[in-house]
C-alpha cells in the first residue's frame, strides 16, 4: 500500500549513468488476516463472520474458508468480498476448524485464527411407551424412548407439557434417561 517513487541507472566501471525517468509504484502484498472472526453454527450450516483485512495494497476479490484448521482451503463460490460466508452441506455433530483468508490479486493473505464450530439442530421427538404412564400421588411417571436424533449436540433435558403441548416445564430430575 505504500506509494514509491522509481528512478534506475546504469553502472559500469567509469561509475554510474544519468538516471531514469521516474515512474511512481503502489507496493502491493496479500491481504492481512480477517478479523473478529465469529461463527455461529445451525442446522448443517455455519455462518462465519468477520471484519475485512488490510488488502495489502490491491482491492480484495474473494476469501477462502477452511474447515480443517487451514490444511486445505476452498474459495467461497461465487466470489463476494463482504461478510459472512454461509457454509452449508456439513453433518451435524461433527466438529469443524474454521479460518478464513482474504484475496487479492497477488495472492491469499495471512488466515484468521481458528474458530472451532459444531452445527447442529434440535433433537427429533422422544416415544412415549404405550400403556407407560403412571400417575402416584399428584407426579406422573412417564416411560419413554430418546429420539433416534440428538440433532449434533447432547441431549441435556426434558421438558414436558400436561396441556397437550400448550405449556412446556423444564424435568425436574437431573439426567436425561426415562421415566
Amino acid at each position: 500500500g505504500q506509494t514509491y517513487q522509481v528512478a534506475l541507472r546504469a553502472v559500469n566501471v567509469a561509475g554510474p549513468g544519468l538516471p531514469s525517468n521516474l515512474s511512481t509504484v503502489v507496493a502491493k502484498g496479500t491481504p492481512e488476516a480477517p478479523r473478529s472472526v465469529s461463527v455461529v453454527a445451525s442446522d448443517r450450516t455455519l455462518t462465519v463472520d468477520f471484519q475485512p483485512p488490510s488488502n495489502g495494497g490491491s482491492p480484495i476479490t474473494n476469501y477462502d474458508y477452511s474447515l480443517d484448521g487451514g490444511s486445505t482451503w476452498q474459495q467461497r463460490v461465487p466470489a463476494s468480498v463482504t461478510a459472512p460466508i454461509v457454509i452449508g452441506g456439513l453433518t451435524n455433530g461433527t466438529a469443524v476448524q474454521v479460518r478464513v483468508r482474504a484475496v487479492n490479486a497477488v495472492g491469499a493473505g495471512d488466515a484468521s485464527s481458528s474458530t472451532t464450530a459444531t452445527p447442529r439442530t434440535t433433537p427429533s421427538a422422544p416415544t412415549i411407551e404405550d400403556d407407560t404412564i403412571v400417575g402416584v400421588d399428584g407426579t406422573l411417571e412417564v416411560v419413554f424412548s430418546a429420539p433416534s436424533s440428538d440433532g449434533g449436540s447432547s441431549i441435556t433435558s426434558y421438558e414436558y407439557s400436561t396441556d397437550a403441548g400448550r405449556t412446556w416445564r423444564r424435568r425436574d430430575a437431573g439426567t436425561t434417561g426415562s421415566p
